[in-house]
């Protein structure tokens, strides 16, 4: 978070002693000069408290792990933050489903997000002949267990409960092979109570 000194504004030039009448009123002007300032000063208070306002910032590489929570299948590896590892499903190392997810920390202190700003670069590539899932990005804070992770479609665990936030599924398997799809991939979906 950025603070700006607001001292320019409060600095104000020196005056002589009658010129600080209180009673005083400026040429033209319906109040005294100092409710003027008053109300100037207290502008400036207020707009200096909703700028200090805006939200935390995060940042991260994964060049290391930056102290969020690894759930199911997810890793940090190489400077990548894996959800799911390739190498398990050629190895045939891991059974079917296998998913992961990345719980970051509360990076506001639970106050309620405004706006926010999410810039990655993901791969979804390889696996077996019908590759699945995609992944969702999850913006809440009711998540009760940190055991569970997420699924594509926000879901956690094997589907049994979704999050009261903002849900982004990045989906890529049509589910609905036999039936006309009721939405198209990959989709946004607020689920709230």
């Amino acid at each position: 978070m950025k603070t700006k000194l607001l001292v320019s504004l409060f600095s104000l030039k020196p005056r002589t002693l009658p010129e600080r009448t209180p009673l005083k009123r400026d040429q033209g002007r319906g109040e005294p000069g100092h409710v003027r300032r008053l109300k100037s000063g207290a502008l400036a208070v207020c707009l200096a408290a909703v700028w200090s306002a805006a939200g935390g910032s995060f940042t991260t590489d994964f060049a290391t792990d930056p102290g969020g929570a690894l759930l199911g299948k997810a890793k940090v590896e190489n400077g990548i933050l894996k959800l799911q590892d390739l190498q398990e499903l050629i190895d045939g190392t891991s059974s079917l489903p296998m998913f992961g997810s990345y719980v970051f920390q509360d990076i506001d202190a639970g106050q309620k997000v405004a706006s926010f700003t999410a810039d990655f670069k993901v791969s979804i590539h390889g696996g077996t002949e019908t590759p699945a899932q995609g992944f969702s990005l999850v913006l809440a804070n009711d998540i009760a267990s940190l055991t569970d992770p997420f699924r594509e479609g926000g879901a956690t665990g094997e589907g049994t409960g979704f999050s009261q936030g903002l849900i982004i599924s990045f989906d890529t398997v049509d589910n609905l092979q036999d039936s006309a799809p009721t939405a198209t991939t990959p989709a946004m979906r607020r689920v709230s109570s």
